[in-house]
């Protein structure tokens, strides 16, 4: 199996119909006034291609804040009898720590080998303040 794309975003919405796959407001930079923040909506989408027999592969996926696993589980890629899986993961709210760097990395299910990352630059944003006399 390998993974052919990897995106995070505010929204995914995949259809069940078409099978296709509507993402909204790609993440790629991140700018906060401090740290840490809540990411009120955080998508993560999978799109795998099968290269053996296997109809179900089971993944780690891990969310890394400045190096350290904020959040890490599994999921399973069911190809049902077809040559790509899709999978669309959700959170309701995910709290990064610290500025630097948020990456989503998907490994075998040993955790051994990493079959791709997503990284979204974090940074701080200044704020200048206006003072006015009167």
């Amino acid at each position: 199996m390998k993974i052919l794309r990897l995106t995070c975003a505010e929204n995914i919405i995949r259809d069940v119909e078409s099978g296709q796959v509507m993402v909204y407001n790609l993440y790629d930079e991140i700018q906060a006034t401090a740290y840490p923040i809540l990411l009120n909506k955080f998508c993560i989408y999978i799109l795998a291609v099968k290269e053996e027999e296997i109809e179900t592969y089971k993944c780690i996926f891990k969310i890394i804040n400045s190096g350290d696993v904020i959040f890490q589980d599994s999921i399973d890629l069911n190809f049902r009898n077809r040559q790509t899986a899709k999978s669309v993961i959700k959170f309701s709210g995910l709290a990064v720590p610290k500025n630097g760097e948020l990456k989503v990395e998907v490994y075998t299910a040993d955790g051994q080998t990493l079959l791709n990352q997503y990284p979204i630059l974090l940074s701080l944003r200044t704020v200048s303040k206006k003072i006015t006399e009167e």
